[in-house]
């Protein structure tokens, strides 16, 4: 048994079963209510209105967090996504993309694990893994034929004249008018 430095208050009560269950606050830092670290001895997320009426709220974690990313960079609908969560649509957009920087994540997932992908090959390579050295450098070549078809996929093609409008037509016509209502040329002491 733990016991206390001489003139400190004896605790005035036992605390609830949910009090031993969670840990100490000595790390999260919050004053409101226990005081509790927002996870269980299991590592699950506690809801903040644990003990309430009511239906818990959803708590966001992490590794949710990380798998709606990867969902995203493979194109998923959202609805695809709340459900691989187990969520509503709503809840998702509430919890997880609610910042401007989630969001910006969220647009550019592909890019942003394509990223995070390439700078662990790099990492690896850098390490010596031949392994990883190799699946490098396959992938850089591999963008560099991507990027060298868009350059050249235009290539000889002329650029194709936009359709004129009804408005565009009538004033081309009218500038050529031939025949007897044609305008007639200048007199050629004028011209020179």
């Amino acid at each position: 048994m733990v016991e206390s430095p001489p003139g400190t208050p004896l605790p005035d009560r036992r605390p609830y079963h949910l009090e031993i269950f969670f840990l100490g606050d000595a790390k999260s830092g919050r004053v409101d209510g226990p005081g509790w670290l927002p996870f269980d001895l299991l590592g699950q997320p506690v809801p903040p209105n644990k003990g309430c009426k009511g239906r818990p709220q959803h708590v966001p974690t992490a590794e949710n967090l990380e798998k709606a990313v990867l969902l995203y960079a493979q194109r998923k609908s959202d609805a695809d996504v709340a459900a691989a969560l187990g969520i509503s649509i709503p809840t998702l957009k509430e919890h997880y993309f609610s910042t401007r920087e989630l969001q910006a994540i969220r647009r550019n997932a592909r890019a942003f694990v394509e990223g995070e992908l390439l700078a662990r090959l790099n990492r690896d390579s850098l390490a010596g893994k031949t392994g990883a050295t190799e699946k490098l450098l396959k992938r850089l070549d591999k963008a560099g034929l991507a990027a060298l078809g868009e350059r050249i996929k235009d290539r000889g093609k002329a650029d194709k004249a936009k359709p004129l409008g009804k408005k565009e037509a009538q004033k081309q016509a009218a500038g050529e008018v031939k025949g007897r209502f044609a305008p007639r040329q200048a007199p050629p002491q004028l011209i020179h």
